[in-house]
Order: C-alpha cells, then structure tokens, then sequence
C-alpha cells in the first residue's frame, strides 16, 4: 500500500548497504550471512517436482499435519525512532522530523500510524517460531519493503535484509518460505515493466543467494514475478499441497495508465494450466498474492483494473473445484470476500490478511493454519485439496495472532505477547454459499450480536482507532469502536457483495433503511 501524502526522503542510495536488521532478541543477533541452505523468504523461481520438492519441504507421516506460518505487510523500517510521532511516520528520514518529536518515547515495538520497527519484525516472527517452530511453509504475502523507500537500492537492501531475518526464525526448516511481490517490494511503488525479461531481477538473485535456486527457476522469476511451490504428500509421490503464487502488481488499478495487455506476463494463462491440472488428479490448488482483486473498504474503490478482475473470477468460477485457500495481504485488515451466488459456492471464501505494520490503525497479527491428512475422505467440510495419497486434506484452525500495541511498553527487554483472538464462526473457514448466509443474517440480527462483534473486532486485530460509535454508511471503520444501522450495512455488504463498486452499490441499495 501506498501512503496517502507521499513525501520525498532524499538520501544517498550507497547507504542501503549499510542496513541491516540488527540487534538482540533473547540474546540471539539478526545475521546477514547468507544461507542457502536455510530458509528465506523467495520471492523467486519455481521448485523442481519430485524429490526435489521432497528435499526441500521433508517427508512427512501421515499423521503429521500440515502446518503453516502466514505474515504479510511487514513494511520493514530500519529508520524508525520511538522518540517521533506518527506525524512524520516516526522516522528521521521525514523532512518533518524535526517538529514531531514526542515528549515521552513510545514503544520501541511501534506507533498506530507508522511502519514496522525492526525489533517489530524480530518479534513476529519470534512469536511465530515459538507457535510453529517448525512449519511446513512460512508464507509472506508481500510488502517486506518499508513505504514510501526514497531509492530502489534501499528498497533491494530492506527486502534482503528482512529475507535474512527470516532466515534466523525458522533455522531447522530449509526453504519453507515464500512470498508473493508486494508493490513496495519493488521500486517505485507498483512498478512494472511486461518488455522487460529481467525486471525482476533483484528480487530473483535473493532467491538464488538464499534458496539455491538453480538458473532456469531464477529465470523464471526475472522474467515474470510468479511461480509454484509443492508440499509432498506422506509418502513423497505427489503433491499434498501446491500453492500458485501470483504476480498481481501487473493488475492493479494504479497501473491503469500504463497496463492494457489482455494477459499481462502471461499470467492467466499459466493460472489456468494448473487449474486445469489440479481438476485432473481431482485436487484443489491455494492461490496466495499480495492485491486481492476486490474493493478496497476504506476509499471503496477497485483495486484491481476491472478487465483484470473479471477475468480472474471467471476463472475461479470456470475451475472452482480445484480452488483452495484464497489468500491475500495489501489492506493491513482482515476481511472476506463472499462470491456472487451460484459461483464457486464450494470453495474457500477468499481471505485478506490483517499486517504486521500498524500504520493504519491495526494491530500487528500473524497466522497460524493447520492442515491435516485423512484417510476416509468423508466429504465433511474443510477438505481443500482433493485427494491425496488415498486421502484429503482438510484446514484444522486458522488462528489469527495479535499483538495489542496500546498495551506495550518502552522496554524491550522480554518478548510482547502476541495473543489468538476469538473467531466469530466455529469452523476455521467457511465456503461461499455458507459465508453469504452468515453475512445475509448480520443485516437483521441484533445491535450487540456477538457474532458481527466478533466478526468486526477482528478487522484490525481488536483495535479501533478514534472509538466512535460509528452508524453511517462511509464509515472509517478503523475508527469505530461500535459499528451498528448504516455503518455495519456497509461493511457487511463489502465482506458479502465487495467484488466490484457496482456490486457493493447494488448492496447497499437492497439492504439501507
């Protein structure tokens, strides 16, 4: 994401070298040593098959789940400083600096309104590692990169900085860990560049420097900024897990003025070939990426193109039996998107990640996902991923880990507690046709329903910026302590009908008194 008032940071580029995530947590430093046997954050290049993809992810028995680690938004800011507000995104490099400072610092954990320190990133990922020590697959969806980075070296030296960092979290687990390119993840914000065959190549020489990538997986990823990665099954002879990890920098709505290719990279093409390949060994594939092809809930506007978007859910619709998990970050808040009726009833709803960063008024959360294999597929809901082995897999919990800032003091010294917060369904995640019924009841339910409560604490991660008792329709919902008559009308039309503008405007139509 984009900071509203942008302002130049001037600084010399060959300072980027000097940043590092350093420091100590529990006496341990974050190191820059590169390591490509352990595990990082690739942002490149697809996994060989086969026992390939053994070697890397380790065989697992069949009783043994699945278990998965998933950040996004970390927006890395080794310029932070506790002594200065959010006025200037508490940062020296803000030409502002000097008229913020605060006369008491705040927590050297972070400030609502700026991005991520680096003792922030170290202790989400800290926390995570000590939820999952040893997951199957850390998955980042995007934005290691600090907002508004005044030079494209520094926004390389942040990305492979906080790639290392992940590095020294997860030491036991080599290459568990990918990431879809967010659009601070490259320079300048959402750039692209479809004529250009190694546009991506910074980004692909981390993955090479720290997974070990061979040239044509590298290559792979300069030339188009996607790829595939497979978890083993039980006995390593296929696949219990594929995620396709998307490029969607090409598809934002940013980029109008420059992106007008049917297929930009070739990119839904290539999504279909899966699908397609999945529907026949009668498998679901998980689609993760950085910008999810909805509204946004704060400007209510479109972030993807709109050809763009149409064309991504027509696939999802044509496919739907081999869609899994849809995950995205980009918003730093936690929301659904419900199909339209009668299109992709089975599947997943798709699921936005809240951030690590807090700068728009949300708690810093990571999430935990478990997956375990059965045997019986018998057909309850929660199976993803067809057959595998003779069996399914299905999603045990999906934990939502949140840090509340407001209660973290100024000393460092320990670890901050990051706690699960209360779901507001039972089951960890919900098909379309059983998220649109849920969402149908929240217009008529109660004021204080506990379940919309639920539903709506989790947008930041239980916190809520100014505290209004908000009732209008265009309510900032960062804002409201309490969301009731038009406000929650509104929101629970974008989580229900929040695809297109026109769908959330022929919501609201139907359902405001």
């Amino acid at each position: 994401c984009e900071l509203a008032n942008k302002t130049s940071m001037p600084m010399d580029a060959n300072t980027a070298d000097t940043i590092k995530l350093t420091g100590t947590v529990k006496g341990r430093r974050i190191r820059r040593t590169l390591r490509a046997a352990l595990i990082v954050v690739c942002s490149a290049g697809v996994l060989a098959a086969g026992l390939t993809v053994g070697l890397y992810f380790g065989l697992r028995d069949k009783t043994t789940p699945l278990r998965l680690v998933i950040l996004t938004d970390w927006h890395s800011n080794p310029y932070y400083q506790a002594n200065l507000s959010k006025h200037c995104r508490c940062m020296t490099l803000d030409p502002h600096a000097g008229s913020c400072m605060l006369s008491t610092p705040a927590s050297g954990y972070g400030q609502y309104g700026c991005d991520s320190p680096i003792a922030l990133v170290r202790s989400s990922l800290e926390a995570a590692a000590a939820v999952v020590p040893e997951p199957d697959l850390v998955l980042v969806l995007g934005d290691l990169t600090m907002h508004s980075s005044p030079s494209a070296a520094i926004t390389r030296s942040i990305f492979r900085a906080t790639s290392e960092a992940i590095v020294d979290a997860f030491p036991s687990r080599p290459r568990a860990c990918r990431t879809p390119l967010g659009n601070n993840d490259v320079y300048p914000n959402y750039a692209t560049n479809v004529s250009d065959s190694t546009f991506y190549a910074s980004q692909a020489a981390v993955a090479s420097d720290l997974c070990g990538l061979d040239t044509q997986n590298a290559a792979l990823f300069e030339r188009t900024g996607y790829y595939s990665v497979d978890l083993p099954s039980p006995t390593g002879s296929s696949s219990v897990a594929q995620f396709l990890i998307l490029n969607t920098n090409v598809y934002s709505a940013n980029n109008a003025g420059t992106m007008h290719e049917p297929d930009p990279l070739g990119q839904f093409a290539w999504l279909e070939v899966q699908l397609a390949a999945a529907r026949n060994r009668s498998a679901r594939v998980h689609i993760t990426s950085h910008i999810p092809p909805v509204i946004d809930s704060f400007a209510r506007h479109a972030l993807w193109q709109p050809q763009y978007a149409e064309r991504y859910w027509a696939v999802i619709g044509a496919y739907a039996d081999a869609v899994g998990l849809q995950l995205f970050g980009h918003t730093h808040s936690q929301e659904i998107r419900a199909t339209r009726a009668g299109v992709a009833d089975d599947t997943p709803v798709l699921q936005v990640a809240s951030s690590v960063s807090p700068i728009y008024d949300n708690n810093p959360v990571f999430y935990t996902l478990e997956m375990a294999w059965e045997a019986d597929g018998d057909g309850r809901w929660g199976w993803l991923m067809g057959m595998a082995d003779g069996g399914v897999t299905r999603v045990n919990s999906f934990s939502a880990h949140v840090l509340n800032l407001s209660s973290v003091g100024t000393n460092l010294t320990g670890a901050p507690p990051f706690e699960v917060l209360e779901p507001p369904w039972p089951e960890p995640l919900v098909r379309n046709s059983d998220a649109r019924k849920l969402l149908n009841g929240f217009f008529t339910a109660p004021d204080d329903d506990p379940t919309f409560w639920a539903f709506f604490n989790m947008y930041k991660g239980g916190h809520h910026g100014e505290g209004r008792a908000c009732t209008e329709i265009g309510a900032a919902f960062h804002n409201c302590a309490t969301c009731t008559h038009g406000c929650r009308v509104d929101f629970t039309c974008i989580q229900l009908d929040g695809l297109t503008v026109a769908d959330h405007q022929r919501c609201l139509a139907e359902h405001s008194v």
